[in-house]
């Protein structure tokens, strides 16, 4: 939604419903959105949108299975046909997406040869480079056994927003051609898991527990 039509649509005005700061120091504000003509105004506005499901793919397919189970059953309609989504606008100027680092139980050799390397010495010389690495391409930081590196990938215009973030091109990359499967099949084999914090990756890789981190 580059032009911002549907937060335009919302008329969003006056002060917020609630206010919430979060652990992160995040500012949360709420407003409620009950006129019809704002409604019926947003529904247009997203009518022709396409959703990424940035996280939540297994609950949204369990709200779906669980529709249609209790439509299969001759419920009539419910709140079962509706499920609670957060939206964020791709294009929104204030969005930053703070990383979530990968963690891998396996790592073939070799597995980052798409990407161009370059050895750092340090974390925080590897989070420094990731700062200071070209916006519009892929960037990662890689931790491996006695290894950090910087690993940069070559902007592709022709490929979508979505296809365009990073972990986008971690997944079409690395994951799918060296490990065999995406994220959501990794995390479920208990090969791939998460953490924030950049430190706890590196703390892992080195103590033998992850093979490696991204």
């Amino acid at each position: 939604d580059p032009e911002g039509a549907a937060w335009t649509a919302a008329a969003v005005s006056g002060e917020p419903r609630a206010e919430a700061t979060d652990r992160d120091g995040t500012v949360h504000r709420f407003w409620v959105i009950d006129d019809p003509d704002a409604l019926e105004a947003l529904a247009v506005a997203m009518a022709d949108r396409w959703i990424l499901i940035a996280d939540g793919h297994h609950r949204y397919e369990t709200a779906l299975a669980y529709r249609d189970e209790l439509r299969a059953a001759g419920a009539g309609p419910g709140p079962h046909d509706r499920v609670l989504m957060g939206l964020t606008a791709l294009d929104d100027p204030g969005l930053v997406v703070l990383p979530t680092h990968r963690l891998l139980t396996r790592w073939p050799e070799g597995a980052d040869a798409a990407f161009a390397s370059r050895p750092v010495d340090g974390l925080d010389a590897l989070l420094a480079a990731l700062a200071g690495a070209p916006e519009g391409a892929p960037a990662f930081g890689l931790i491996t056994p006695g290894r950090l590196a910087l690993l940069t990938g070559t902007a592709d215009p022709a490929l979508s927003a979505a296809g365009r973030l990073d972990v986008a091109a971690l997944e079409r990359e690395v994951l799918l051609p060296h490990l065999g499967a995406d994220q959501a099949q990794l995390a479920h084999d208990e090969v791939l898991s998460y953490t924030k914090d950049a430190s706890e990756a590196l703390a892992l890789v080195e103590s033998g527990a992850i093979a490696a981190a991204f």
